[in-house]
């Protein structure tokens, strides 16, 4: 049988990019504390991190509509119908379907609500552009990196969004996990490479492997904790790509 060609991973983040950005141009009459609050966790004293925050909101609603888009491929949820959309905050609808299972540190950031009724057109028309990229189509592995990617260096660095390389993670995972059933904390998750790592070892020790081994380790065996709730986003899809 002839294989269907996955995505160019470099051309997703590229539009990815261009459509975080256009959003966040229609982004900056939203309301600056519930940027600071989504982005950042709080309301920052330093002009440069209120700055980051206009700026990465975006890509954090981008977030979220890939991913959604990624779980509604599995028929689990269904997928953003554009031509119902009367408003941004529509877009809640389909977010709390999700919320209902879990992704909480995705999906509970409003960031819709905030776009004006004007936006509307051009929000339809970012989730068409997302929908035709087809992430869903690309390696879990692949879809992580692009995840991490999407987002230019120096807004992460702004809203301390780090994170750690992947082979020196594997390094430490190897080193500090033994056993299928160790549990692992980071009190610094970052974008979650680390949690990542140590999940990936637990599935290499594990006997078995099934959906309630996957369900066990990112309920109960890996936690991740971050200051910044934006980390808390790109941790959670990083873990929850990897089933």
């Amino acid at each position: 049988s002839r294989r269907t060609p996955e995505p160019d991973p470099d051309e997703v983040v590229s539009v990815l990019r261009q459509t975080a950005q256009t959003l966040n141009q229609e982004l900056q009459s939203a309301p600056e504390e519930n940027l600071f609050r989504n982005v950042l966790g709080a309301t920052p004293e330093d002009e440069e991190e209120r700055e980051a925050a206009r700026k990465t909101a975006g890509f954090l609603l981008v977030n979220q509509l890939t991913f959604y888009r990624v779980l509604s491929s599995t028929d689990r949820f269904p997928e953003i119908d554009t031509d119902t959309l009367t408003s941004p905050a529509d877009l809640g609808e389909y977010f709390d379907l999700v919320l209902d299972v879990d992704y909480t540190p995705v999906f509970s950031f409003r960031i819709s609500d905030d776009l004006p009724q004007e936006s509307l057109t051009i929000l339809k028309d970012a989730i068409k552009t997302i929908n035709s990229l087809s992430p869903e189509k690309i390696n879990h592995d692949v879809l992580g990196t692009v995840f991490h990617e999407l987002i230019p260096i120096e807004a992460r660095k702004q809203v301390a969004a780090y994170y750690t390389m992947a082979k020196p993670a594997d390094m430490m995972a190897s080193i500090a996990i033994d056993d299928a059933d160790d549990t692992m904390m980071d009190p610094a998750c970052g974008s979650g490479t680390m949690l990542v790592a140590a999940y990936n070892r637990k599935k290499e020790l594990s006997p078995t492997w099934t959906e309630d081994v996957h369900q066990q380790f990112v309920e109960r065996d890996i936690a991740g904790v971050d200051v910044m709730p934006f980390a808390a986003h790109l941790s959670c899809i990083h873990l929850a790509l990897q089933a």
